[in-house]
């Protein structure tokens, strides 16, 4: 299992059912900087549910503020990052004062 899909597992325990099978969903398919791009189809396949479900999945965890969704320029696609609560470390250049929300990667 990724270390991806288990900090999804852990930071979405308060969820529910659908929701974090959708975000355990987009964090299988999430690259090394945290970006993941499947379609709506193909989250629904891996979720259990439908289309329809995973869309109001997707806009309740925007909502909650632990989904990023953003539109790449020319492209149809939806790029999505899942973000926890948890914050990291500041740099040791000291660039992140207070740390930033922790995307899951």
């Amino acid at each position: 299992m990724s270390a991806a899909v288990k900090a999804a597992m852990l930071a979405t325990k308060d969820l529910g059912k659908n929701e974090r099978a959708v975000a355990i969903a987009i964090a299988a398919h999430a690259n090394r900087e945290g970006q993941a791009w499947p379609s709506v189809a193909t989250i629904a396949e891996y979720a259990g549910c439908s289309e329809r479900t995973v869309q109001r999945c997707l806009a309740k965890l925007v909502q909650l503020g632990r989904l990023v969704v953003s539109k790449v320029a020319g492209i149809a696609t939806r790029v999505y990052r899942l973000v926890t609560g948890q914050t990291t470390p500041a740099p040791v250049g000291g660039d992140n004062p207070g740390g930033a929300p922790r995307v899951i990667a």
